[in-house]
């Protein structure tokens, strides 16, 4: 009997040991710096996902990848028992500013400056983003982008859309200065 709780003892250690050893080298994987950030978006390859640090990173960075088809995710930390422990985008500019298609953003926030993020490639995802103290949240030129559960909050403006076929759901927009509300719709000569 001894012999396997002993057994089971060394078993368990050497999980939790690895465990423990697993979360803290990747915790240390991240980016550390800006530069670091926009060179890993720089080298990011189809299918690779950049996990960020819950860290503030500064400056404009700028999102394009020869793709081949699969999805570059780029993925901040945000830990809900922790309201301050997040990863934050300080941009003077364009934030983030998506060039080329199929990022998935998701997961941190984005303050100051004149644009959160810009998505001109197709099919892009911005999911989970908070926005706030910006001239405009997002500005979609792309075709197919989804925005998913973002909020824009303390903003001059909050969505625009000129490419087609985007989607934008469960989108909070709060304490804007929008002077008015207007919808302008387009039609393609193609499509009427």
């Amino acid at each position: 009997m001894n012999a396997h709780l002993i057994c089971v003892i060394f078993f368990w250690s050497h999980l939790v040991g690895y465990q423990v050893e697993s979360c803290s080298k990747k915790a240390m994987d991240g980016p550390k710096t800006s530069a670091e950030l926009q060179e890993a978006i720089n080298n990011a390859k189809s299918g690779s996902t950049i996990e960020l640090l819950p860290i503030e990173y500064s400056g404009d960075f700028i999102l394009q990848t020869k793709n081949s088809g699969d999805t570059v995710i780029l993925k901040g930390n945000h830990d809900l028992t922790n309201p301050n422990l997040y990863t934050k985008i300080l941009g003077s500019s364009t934030a983030l500013s998506v060039q080329s298609g199929i990022w998935t953003i998701t997961a941190l926030s984005i303050e100051s400056g004149n644009l959160g993020v810009s998505l001109k490639g197709p099919k892009n995802v911005l999911r989970a983003v908070s926005m706030k103290n910006l001239k405009s949240g997002v500005e979609i030129t792309g075709n197919g982008n989804t925005v998913d559960s973002c909020s824009i909050t303390a903003s001059s403006s909050g969505i625009t859309v000129e490419g087609s076929d985007s989607v934008i759901k469960s989108v909070s927009l709060r304490g804007n200065s929008i002077p008015q509300t207007k919808l302008y719709l387009y039609f393609h000569k193609d499509y009427y």
